[in-house]
Protein backbone atom coordinates (compact mmCIF):
# COMPACT_ATOMS: atom_id res chain seq x y z
CA UNK A 1 0.00 0.00 0.00
CA UNK A 2 0.76 3.74 -0.78
CA UNK A 3 -1.19 6.66 -0.22
CA UNK A 4 -0.82 10.40 -1.99
CA UNK A 5 -3.84 12.99 -1.73
CA UNK A 6 -6.12 10.55 0.31
CA UNK A 7 -6.07 7.43 -2.81
CA UNK A 8 -4.81 4.68 -1.78
CA UNK A 9 -2.61 2.64 -4.83
CA UNK A 10 -1.28 -1.32 -3.35
CA UNK A 11 0.14 -3.76 -5.55
CA UNK A 12 -0.95 -7.48 -5.51
CA UNK A 13 1.18 -10.04 -3.31
CA UNK A 14 1.98 -12.43 -5.83
CA UNK A 15 4.83 -14.10 -4.03
CA UNK A 16 2.70 -15.83 -1.36
CA UNK A 17 4.85 -13.37 1.52
CA UNK A 18 2.85 -10.95 4.00
CA UNK A 19 5.70 -8.49 5.89
CA UNK A 20 4.93 -7.68 9.83
CA UNK A 21 4.18 -4.01 10.19
CA UNK A 22 2.80 -3.26 6.17
CA UNK A 23 -0.59 -2.78 5.37
CA UNK A 24 -2.58 -4.32 2.67
CA UNK A 25 -6.24 -4.08 1.67
CA UNK A 26 -8.00 -7.34 1.59
CA UNK A 27 -10.52 -8.42 -1.30
CA UNK A 28 -12.46 -10.75 -2.94
CA UNK A 29 -14.48 -11.39 -5.87
CA UNK A 30 -18.00 -12.54 -5.91
CA UNK A 31 -20.46 -12.52 -8.69
CA UNK A 32 -18.28 -10.63 -11.11
CA UNK A 33 -17.38 -8.10 -8.26
CA UNK A 34 -14.26 -6.98 -6.26
CA UNK A 35 -15.10 -6.13 -2.89
CA UNK A 36 -12.37 -4.98 -0.07
CA UNK A 37 -12.91 -6.15 3.31
CA UNK A 38 -13.50 -3.32 5.66
CA UNK A 39 -13.08 -3.06 9.72
CA UNK A 40 -17.65 -2.04 9.66
CA UNK A 41 -19.75 -4.17 11.39
CA UNK A 42 -22.44 -5.14 9.26
CA UNK A 43 -26.15 -4.70 10.87
CA UNK A 44 -24.39 -3.28 13.63
CA UNK A 45 -25.79 -4.37 17.06
CA UNK A 46 -27.05 -7.56 15.63
CA UNK A 47 -25.43 -10.32 17.53
CA UNK A 48 -24.77 -12.11 13.90
CA UNK A 49 -21.96 -9.77 13.06
CA UNK A 50 -20.45 -9.93 10.07
CA UNK A 51 -17.95 -7.53 7.93
CA UNK A 52 -18.98 -4.95 5.24
CA UNK A 53 -17.44 -5.56 2.15
CA UNK A 54 -16.93 -2.00 -0.04
CA UNK A 55 -17.09 -2.79 -3.85
CA UNK A 56 -17.71 0.95 -5.04
CA UNK A 57 -14.35 2.19 -3.49
CA UNK A 58 -12.06 0.60 -5.23
CA UNK A 59 -10.98 -0.44 -8.52
CA UNK A 60 -7.97 -3.30 -9.85
CA UNK A 61 -6.38 -3.05 -13.19
CA UNK A 62 -4.15 -5.53 -13.92
CA UNK A 63 -2.02 -6.22 -10.11
CA UNK A 64 -2.70 -2.49 -9.21
CA UNK A 65 -5.59 -1.53 -7.05
CA UNK A 66 -6.95 1.99 -6.28
CA UNK A 67 -8.76 2.46 -2.93
CA UNK A 68 -10.59 6.09 -2.36
CA UNK A 69 -11.85 6.17 1.39
CA UNK A 70 -15.19 7.39 0.60
CA UNK A 71 -15.37 8.93 4.91
CA UNK A 72 -11.84 9.79 5.88
CA UNK A 73 -13.32 11.13 9.29
CA UNK A 74 -14.55 8.27 10.55
CA UNK A 75 -12.84 5.11 11.72
CA UNK A 76 -14.03 2.59 9.26
CA UNK A 77 -11.17 1.96 6.40
CA UNK A 78 -9.99 -0.75 3.97
CA UNK A 79 -6.74 -0.88 5.18
CA UNK A 80 -5.34 -3.62 7.50
CA UNK A 81 -2.49 -3.85 9.16
CA UNK A 82 -0.33 -6.94 10.13
CA UNK A 83 0.68 -7.39 13.10
CA UNK A 84 3.51 -9.63 14.46
CA UNK A 85 2.15 -12.45 16.56
CA UNK A 86 3.76 -15.54 18.51
CA UNK A 87 2.53 -18.75 19.88
CA UNK A 88 4.28 -21.42 22.36
CA UNK A 89 3.59 -24.86 23.66
CA UNK A 90 3.50 -24.30 27.84
CA UNK A 91 2.66 -25.70 30.56
CA UNK A 92 1.91 -22.92 33.62
CA UNK A 93 3.15 -23.63 37.19
CA UNK A 94 2.36 -22.77 40.26
CA UNK A 95 4.42 -22.47 43.71
CA UNK A 96 3.22 -25.58 44.74
CA UNK A 97 3.83 -27.55 42.01
CA UNK A 98 0.42 -28.04 40.72
CA UNK A 99 -0.20 -26.92 36.90
CA UNK A 100 -2.92 -24.78 35.34
CA UNK A 101 -5.29 -27.28 33.48
CA UNK A 102 -8.86 -27.80 33.95
CA UNK A 103 -10.66 -29.57 36.92
CA UNK A 104 -14.20 -31.22 37.40
CA UNK A 105 -15.54 -29.07 34.66
CA UNK A 106 -13.37 -26.16 34.86
CA UNK A 107 -10.58 -23.91 35.43
CA UNK A 108 -8.64 -24.85 37.83
CA UNK A 109 -4.71 -26.27 38.91
CA UNK A 110 -4.00 -29.88 38.68
CA UNK A 111 -1.35 -32.47 39.58
CA UNK A 112 0.47 -33.13 35.93
CA UNK A 113 1.44 -30.90 33.31
CA UNK A 114 -0.92 -29.64 30.75
CA UNK A 115 -0.22 -28.53 27.69
CA UNK A 116 -1.29 -24.85 27.15
CA UNK A 117 -1.36 -22.43 24.15
CA UNK A 118 -0.18 -19.08 24.85
CA UNK A 119 -0.24 -16.71 21.78
CA UNK A 120 1.09 -13.39 21.71
CA UNK A 121 0.20 -10.31 19.74
CA UNK A 122 2.79 -7.05 19.60
CA UNK A 123 -0.03 -4.54 18.09
CA UNK A 124 -1.33 -4.44 21.95
CA UNK A 125 0.82 -6.43 24.05
CA UNK A 126 -1.23 -8.85 24.85
CA UNK A 127 -1.52 -12.58 25.05
CA UNK A 128 -4.10 -15.85 24.85
CA UNK A 129 -3.99 -18.14 27.08
CA UNK A 130 -5.67 -21.48 26.67
CA UNK A 131 -5.53 -24.94 27.70
CA UNK A 132 -5.91 -28.40 25.35
CA UNK A 133 -8.08 -30.20 27.52
CA UNK A 134 -11.61 -30.19 26.69
CA UNK A 135 -14.33 -28.71 28.70
CA UNK A 136 -17.63 -27.68 26.52
CA UNK A 137 -17.36 -27.40 23.05
CA UNK A 138 -14.83 -24.65 22.13
CA UNK A 139 -14.45 -23.37 25.70
CA UNK A 140 -10.57 -23.95 26.28
CA UNK A 141 -9.48 -19.73 26.35
CA UNK A 142 -8.71 -18.24 30.05
CA UNK A 143 -10.84 -15.84 30.81
CA UNK A 144 -11.24 -12.84 33.66
CA UNK A 145 -14.56 -12.75 34.74
CA UNK A 146 -16.63 -10.77 37.09
CA UNK A 147 -15.36 -10.67 40.45
CA UNK A 148 -12.20 -11.16 39.18
CA UNK A 149 -12.93 -14.96 38.97
CA UNK A 150 -11.20 -16.87 36.18
CA UNK A 151 -12.82 -19.25 34.05
CA UNK A 152 -12.34 -20.96 30.80
CA UNK A 153 -14.14 -19.10 27.47
CA UNK A 154 -14.34 -19.70 23.55
CA UNK A 155 -13.07 -15.93 22.56
CA UNK A 156 -9.66 -14.74 22.73
CA UNK A 157 -9.32 -13.67 25.72
CA UNK A 158 -6.77 -10.39 25.65
CA UNK A 159 -4.52 -10.94 29.06
CA UNK A 160 -0.85 -9.22 30.32
CA UNK A 161 2.05 -10.92 31.31
CA UNK A 162 4.09 -8.95 34.25
CA UNK A 163 7.67 -10.31 34.49
CA UNK A 164 8.91 -10.27 38.28
CA UNK A 165 11.84 -8.36 39.32
CA UNK A 166 11.36 -8.06 42.91
CA UNK A 167 10.24 -9.61 45.70
CA UNK A 168 10.52 -8.46 49.77
CA UNK A 169 8.27 -9.72 52.51
CA UNK A 170 5.58 -10.72 49.89
CA UNK A 171 5.51 -7.69 48.14
CA UNK A 172 6.24 -7.91 44.40
CA UNK A 173 7.32 -5.38 42.08
CA UNK A 174 6.52 -6.54 38.08
CA UNK A 175 6.94 -5.24 34.58
CA UNK A 176 4.42 -5.39 31.77
CA UNK A 177 5.83 -8.17 29.45
CA UNK A 178 6.00 -7.42 25.66
CA UNK A 179 7.45 -10.20 23.81
CA UNK A 180 8.78 -13.43 24.30
CA UNK A 181 8.21 -15.70 27.69
CA UNK A 182 11.24 -16.78 29.25
CA UNK A 183 10.91 -20.60 30.70
CA UNK A 184 11.23 -20.75 34.72
CA UNK A 185 10.98 -16.91 35.22
CA UNK A 186 7.77 -15.45 38.04
CA UNK A 187 5.44 -13.88 36.11
CA UNK A 188 1.54 -12.67 37.23
CA UNK A 189 -0.75 -13.25 34.63
CA UNK A 190 -3.56 -10.43 34.70
CA UNK A 191 -6.81 -10.02 33.18
CA UNK A 192 -9.28 -6.79 33.12
CA UNK A 193 -13.29 -6.95 34.39
CA UNK A 194 -15.30 -3.59 35.02
CA UNK A 195 -11.78 -1.82 34.58
CA UNK A 196 -10.50 -3.75 37.64
CA UNK A 197 -7.18 -5.79 37.02
CA UNK A 198 -7.36 -9.02 38.70
CA UNK A 199 -4.01 -11.05 38.66
CA UNK A 200 -5.13 -15.27 38.06
CA UNK A 201 -4.28 -17.02 41.47
CA UNK A 202 -3.86 -20.71 42.06
CA UNK A 203 -6.91 -20.70 44.93
CA UNK A 204 -9.93 -21.98 43.87
CA UNK A 205 -13.13 -19.95 44.04
CA UNK A 206 -15.51 -20.21 47.13
CA UNK A 207 -18.65 -21.88 46.58
CA UNK A 208 -20.22 -24.57 45.47
CA UNK A 209 -21.51 -26.72 41.95
CA UNK A 210 -20.48 -24.94 38.71
CA UNK A 211 -19.27 -21.78 40.58
CA UNK A 212 -16.48 -23.13 43.01
CA UNK A 213 -14.49 -25.57 42.83
CA UNK A 214 -13.96 -25.36 39.14
CA UNK A 215 -12.43 -22.05 38.77
CA UNK A 216 -10.21 -19.82 40.32
CA UNK A 217 -9.85 -16.78 42.32
CA UNK A 218 -7.97 -13.20 40.98
CA UNK A 219 -6.99 -11.11 43.06
CA UNK A 220 -6.97 -6.91 42.57
CA UNK A 221 -3.41 -5.77 41.46
CA UNK A 222 -2.09 -2.28 41.31
CA UNK A 223 -0.99 -1.36 37.80
CA UNK A 224 0.58 2.47 37.08
CA UNK A 225 2.03 2.68 33.39
CA UNK A 226 3.82 -0.94 32.76
CA UNK A 227 4.76 -1.52 36.78
CA UNK A 228 2.55 -4.02 38.70
CA UNK A 229 2.70 -4.33 42.78
CA UNK A 230 1.00 -7.29 44.05
CA UNK A 231 1.51 -7.81 47.89
CA UNK A 232 0.72 -11.60 49.36
CA UNK A 233 -1.36 -11.63 52.66
CA UNK A 234 -0.43 -14.91 53.42
CA UNK A 235 2.79 -16.35 53.09
CA UNK A 236 2.11 -19.43 54.89
CA UNK A 237 -0.47 -20.42 52.63
CA UNK A 238 0.58 -21.98 49.23
CA UNK A 239 -2.01 -19.94 47.41
CA UNK A 240 -0.40 -17.12 45.14
CA UNK A 241 -0.53 -15.18 41.90
CA UNK A 242 2.90 -16.30 40.64
CA UNK A 243 3.00 -18.74 38.18
CA UNK A 244 6.17 -20.15 36.38
CA UNK A 245 5.90 -20.65 32.04
CA UNK A 246 7.87 -24.22 31.42
CA UNK A 247 8.44 -26.08 28.33
CA UNK A 248 6.00 -29.24 28.14
CA UNK A 249 7.73 -32.92 28.32
CA UNK A 250 7.25 -34.30 24.69
CA UNK A 251 7.21 -38.26 23.78
CA UNK A 252 9.36 -39.11 20.63
CA UNK A 253 7.12 -38.59 17.80
CA UNK A 254 6.14 -41.89 16.20
CA UNK A 255 1.91 -41.28 15.90
CA UNK A 256 -0.30 -38.59 16.22
CA UNK A 257 -3.19 -40.85 18.33
CA UNK A 258 -4.90 -44.23 17.69
CA UNK A 259 -8.32 -44.71 19.61
CA UNK A 260 -8.96 -48.54 19.84
CA UNK A 261 -12.46 -48.00 21.51
CA UNK A 262 -13.79 -47.00 25.14
CA UNK A 263 -15.25 -48.86 27.79
CA UNK A 264 -19.16 -47.99 29.28
CA UNK A 265 -20.68 -49.36 31.96
CA UNK A 266 -24.51 -50.42 32.83
CA UNK A 267 -26.78 -52.15 34.55
CA UNK A 268 -24.48 -50.84 37.70
CA UNK A 269 -24.88 -50.12 41.58
CA UNK A 270 -24.27 -46.69 40.05
CA UNK A 271 -26.69 -46.87 37.01
CA UNK A 272 -29.51 -49.19 38.48
CA UNK A 273 -30.72 -51.02 35.46
CA UNK A 274 -29.66 -48.64 32.49
CA UNK A 275 -28.55 -50.19 29.09
CA UNK A 276 -25.51 -49.45 26.72
CA UNK A 277 -27.77 -46.66 25.46
CA UNK A 278 -28.34 -44.24 28.51
CA UNK A 279 -25.19 -45.58 30.64
CA UNK A 280 -23.82 -42.49 33.02
CA UNK A 281 -20.23 -43.86 33.17
CA UNK A 282 -18.14 -44.11 29.50
CA UNK A 283 -14.50 -44.45 30.29
CA UNK A 284 -11.72 -44.69 28.34
CA UNK A 285 -7.74 -45.29 28.94
CA UNK A 286 -4.82 -42.63 27.12
CA UNK A 287 -1.38 -44.25 27.33
CA UNK A 288 1.09 -41.53 26.81
CA UNK A 289 4.52 -42.92 26.09
CA UNK A 290 8.01 -41.42 27.17
CA UNK A 291 11.86 -42.00 26.38
CA UNK A 292 11.68 -43.43 30.50
CA UNK A 293 8.27 -44.13 31.30
CA UNK A 294 4.72 -45.07 30.18
CA UNK A 295 1.81 -42.92 31.58
CA UNK A 296 -1.66 -44.56 31.71
CA UNK A 297 -4.44 -41.63 32.47
CA UNK A 298 -7.90 -43.03 32.48
CA UNK A 299 -11.27 -40.57 31.78
CA UNK A 300 -13.91 -40.69 32.45
CA UNK A 301 -16.64 -38.88 29.40
CA UNK A 302 -20.27 -39.51 30.30
CA UNK A 303 -21.13 -37.99 34.06
CA UNK A 304 -19.33 -37.46 36.73
CA UNK A 305 -20.52 -36.79 40.92
CA UNK A 306 -22.07 -39.15 43.33
CA UNK A 307 -24.38 -41.40 42.63
CA UNK A 308 -25.61 -44.17 44.88
CA UNK A 309 -22.56 -43.07 47.89
CA UNK A 310 -20.42 -44.13 45.05
CA UNK A 311 -18.15 -41.01 43.37
CA UNK A 312 -17.00 -41.04 39.94
CA UNK A 313 -14.02 -38.61 39.01
CA UNK A 314 -13.42 -37.01 35.65
CA UNK A 315 -10.02 -37.90 35.68
CA UNK A 316 -8.27 -40.08 37.83
CA UNK A 317 -5.17 -40.62 39.09
CA UNK A 318 -2.67 -41.53 36.29
CA UNK A 319 -0.38 -44.69 36.92
CA UNK A 320 3.24 -44.46 35.89
CA UNK A 321 5.55 -47.52 34.50
CA UNK A 322 9.50 -46.60 34.71
CA UNK A 323 10.82 -48.67 31.40
CA UNK A 324 13.62 -50.28 32.21
CA UNK A 325 15.55 -53.16 31.49
CA UNK A 326 13.99 -56.53 32.22
CA UNK A 327 15.14 -60.07 31.86
CA UNK A 328 12.33 -62.55 30.61
CA UNK A 329 11.99 -66.78 31.24
CA UNK A 330 9.85 -68.02 28.46
CA UNK A 331 10.02 -70.43 25.92
CA UNK A 332 11.72 -73.86 26.35
CA UNK A 333 15.93 -73.92 26.68
CA UNK A 334 18.94 -75.47 25.71
CA UNK A 335 22.41 -75.20 25.94
CA UNK A 336 22.86 -73.26 22.82
CA UNK A 337 20.17 -70.65 23.72
CA UNK A 338 20.99 -70.41 27.37
CA UNK A 339 24.51 -69.30 27.08
CA UNK A 340 23.52 -66.38 24.99
CA UNK A 341 24.25 -63.18 26.07
CA UNK A 342 22.96 -60.12 24.97
CA UNK A 343 23.79 -56.29 25.86
CA UNK A 344 23.29 -52.66 23.88
CA UNK A 345 26.03 -50.53 22.29
CA UNK A 346 23.97 -47.04 21.12
CA UNK A 347 21.14 -48.13 19.07
CA UNK A 348 23.17 -51.74 18.17
CA UNK A 349 21.83 -54.87 19.26
CA UNK A 350 25.13 -57.02 20.62
CA UNK A 351 24.44 -60.84 20.56
CA UNK A 352 27.70 -63.44 21.91
CA UNK A 353 27.44 -66.70 21.86
CA UNK A 354 24.73 -68.90 19.96
CA UNK A 355 26.15 -69.27 16.61
CA UNK A 356 23.92 -70.71 14.03
CA UNK A 357 21.06 -69.99 15.82
CA UNK A 358 18.08 -67.61 14.07
CA UNK A 359 17.07 -64.43 16.06
CA UNK A 360 13.88 -61.95 15.44
CA UNK A 361 13.46 -58.82 17.16
CA UNK A 362 9.92 -57.90 17.91
CA UNK A 363 8.42 -54.29 19.06
CA UNK A 364 5.45 -53.87 21.59
CA UNK A 365 2.91 -54.24 18.79
CA UNK A 366 4.44 -57.58 17.63
CA UNK A 367 6.04 -55.96 14.66
CA UNK A 368 9.19 -57.26 13.64
CA UNK A 369 11.87 -55.00 13.69
CA UNK A 370 15.15 -56.90 12.79
CA UNK A 371 15.90 -60.52 12.10
CA UNK A 372 18.55 -62.82 10.82
CA UNK A 373 21.28 -65.67 11.98
CA UNK A 374 24.40 -65.45 13.86
CA UNK A 375 27.19 -66.11 12.32
CA UNK A 376 29.49 -64.88 14.43
CA UNK A 377 30.39 -65.43 18.25
CA UNK A 378 29.97 -61.90 18.28
CA UNK A 379 27.68 -60.05 16.20
CA UNK A 380 25.24 -56.71 16.16
CA UNK A 381 21.98 -56.42 15.28
CA UNK A 382 20.79 -52.64 13.96
CA UNK A 383 17.28 -51.87 15.75
CA UNK A 384 15.82 -48.77 13.45
CA UNK A 385 13.93 -47.07 16.53
CA UNK A 386 15.78 -45.06 19.29
CA UNK A 387 13.76 -45.37 22.73
CA UNK A 388 12.05 -48.41 21.58
CA UNK A 389 11.03 -51.67 23.62
CA UNK A 390 12.41 -54.95 21.56
CA UNK A 391 12.10 -58.41 22.58
CA UNK A 392 14.40 -60.58 21.13
CA UNK A 393 13.52 -64.47 20.48
CA UNK A 394 16.22 -67.14 19.60
CA UNK A 395 15.57 -70.31 17.98
CA UNK A 396 18.43 -72.87 17.47
CA UNK A 397 18.99 -75.31 15.00
CA UNK A 398 17.35 -78.23 16.66
CA UNK A 399 14.12 -76.23 17.34
CA UNK A 400 14.81 -74.86 20.75
CA UNK A 401 13.83 -71.47 21.47
CA UNK A 402 13.88 -68.95 23.90
CA UNK A 403 12.37 -64.70 24.58
CA UNK A 404 15.61 -64.16 26.40
CA UNK A 405 15.15 -60.14 27.13
CA UNK A 406 12.93 -56.90 26.87
CA UNK A 407 15.14 -54.01 26.64
CA UNK A 408 14.83 -50.19 25.93
CA UNK A 409 17.15 -49.44 22.73
CA UNK A 410 19.38 -45.84 22.98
Amino acid sequence: VSESGGTITAEQVTDGTVQSGAEYVITAVREGSDYAVTNEPYSAGSSNQRMVGDKSAISITGTVLTYIDPNPTDKYSAVWTVASSSTAQLAIKDIAGNYLGVGTDNLNVVPNATDCTVSYSSTDNYYNISTSAYVLKDQTNVYCGSSGRYSLNGNTVNLRLFKVVSESNGTVTAEQLSGEIVPNEKYLIVGVNSNNNYALTNEQYPGSGSAGSSRLTGVPVSITGTSLTYTDSNLSDDYSALWQFTTVEEAEKSFVSAFVGSMRYYNSSIDGGSSPNNSRIVQAMIIYVYSDKIVLQMKNYGETGTFNGITVKKDLEPYTIVRTVKDIETGTGSPVTDNIRISRSGRNLVVEGGKDCKINIFNMMGQPVASGRIEEDRQTFDLPTKNQIVFISVQSQSGFSKTLKACISE
